[in-house]
């Protein structure tokens, strides 16, 4: 199947853009489909809601004010989201969700995604693997600005994320967490939510405004914070640069601008910090 969905306005619906078919590869949706350009706004659902995909671009589309997603995929490989406009929708700005297999090989780059919902999220990302996360720009009222459930093998680079709860989660291994810049609430969190995030690298970001820079969570091992700056003017005592929880070993802190409460005291034993600046 090969579809063209250009430049349509599709206002006051269930959903703006409905390609829905099937959860599996075994029920695409279809592929090598375009959906570009459009305007799908003040739809009850989802703004454009897609089935299972492969090599498909959906780019340059507006979508606001939808009761769920701005776009939401259930799972595909080959997929390509760039410069969307997905602003003030009620659960995200752009979700993917691998529900029956992984969003795999995906690139989402250069969209604006804002949540005003007191739980919505900008940008997530569920059971992603081979994924490229960049140059976005993320806000969320009060939920995640960008989160990467289960991840494997991505890279989230050049992303700016801002949001009073958590800026950048991610759980899952092998991933790149490279030259964000995020602002508020917990910067970066490697979770323990499904899967312990282990063997990540986490370098070259910025961090600011913070109650916690970067966070490792119980269980997290082996993973690389390096180059980082994470810095407030000031400090409580409940606000840390670096924390690392119980049991979280095995790490490699290296090489971070960091304000004076760098870190707890969980864990400290089997992890590493060598050439911090403080």
């Amino acid at each position: 199947i090969q579809a063209r969905v250009l430049r349509n306005h599709c206002t006051a619906n269930i959903y703006g853009i409905h390609t829905y078919t099937g959860w599996s590869s075994s029920s695409p949706s279809g592929s090598q489909n375009m959906i570009c350009e459009n305007i799908c706004c003040e739809n009850t659902n989802s703004g454009i809601y897609m089935g299972y995909s492969s090599s498909t671009i959906v780019s340059g589309n507006l979508c606001n004010n939808n009761g769920y997603h701005g776009i939401y995929d259930s799972g595909g490989s080959n997929l390509i989201f760039s410069n969307n406009l997905c602003l003030s929708n009620g659960s995200a700005g752009i979700q993917l969700y691998g529900k029956n297999g992984a969003v795999s090989t995906v690139v989402v780059e250069g969209n604006i995604c804002y949540t005003s919902s007191e739980a919505g999220h900008a940008m997530y990302l569920d059971i992603a693997q081979y994924c490229k996360i960049i140059g976005n720009r993320c806000y969320s009222k009060n939920g995640y600005a960008l989160k990467m459930y289960k991840t494997q093998y991505s890279a989230i680079i050049g992303n700016y994320c801002t949001s009073p709860m958590t800026c950048i989660e991610v759980s899952g291994d092998y991933n790149a967490i490279n030259g964000n810049v995020c602002s508020g609430g917990t910067g970066i969190y490697l979770s323990d939510d499904g899967s312990v995030a282990d063997l990540n690298t986490v370098s070259g970001n910025t961090v600011v405004n913070f109650t916690t820079g970067i966070h490792l969570a119980e269980k997290t091992s082996m993973n690389t914070i390096s180059g980082n700056t994470c810095i407030r003017s000031s400090y409580t005592e409940d606000q840390y640069s670096i924390l690392l929880d119980l049991n979280s070993e095995k790490n490699l802190i290296s090489g971070n601008l960091l304000g004076k409460n760098y870190t707890d005291n969980s864990g400290i034993a089997t992890n590493t910090f060598v050439n911090n600046k403080v």
